[in-house]
């Protein structure tokens, strides 16, 4: 009776791997590229691909420059912190460069 159980096991085992196979094998071939239409697409395309690449780059360039503006004016930042925050943000650096993290710890409580 056992014989029979591990026949019948082994016969699903490869009918479900016949399954997966037949999956693989109904699937649709690649997809090729034509090439020749290809090219000729590129060709028509290429000046206009150029010029637009051209304002995207102009555009990028003004983006960053204006978010370096931007990020040099920290004193906006600091106008929002009360004088005495500053401060403790001051010690508290101190407190770091030194290695007394106790010390450290507490101070950034207090700037919460």
């Amino acid at each position: 009776m056992r014989l029979d159980h591990r026949l019948l096991r082994a016969r699903f085992y490869f009918s479900r791997k016949g399954e997966k196979a037949a999956k693989f094998q109904n699937r649709s071939p690649r997809t090729t590229a034509n090439w020749e239409f290809f090219n000729l697409l590129v060709g028509y395309w290429e000046g206009a691909v150029v010029d637009n690449i051209d304002e995207e780059y102009d555009r990028l360039i003004q983006h960053l420059h204006v978010s370096a503006v931007k990020a040099e004016s920290s004193t906006s930042t600091k106008r929002r912190l009360s004088p005495e925050t500053l401060e403790l943000i001051c010690h508290r650096g101190i407190a770091r460069a030194a290695g007394n993290r106790e010390l450290t710890s507490e101070i950034g409580k207090q700037c919460r």
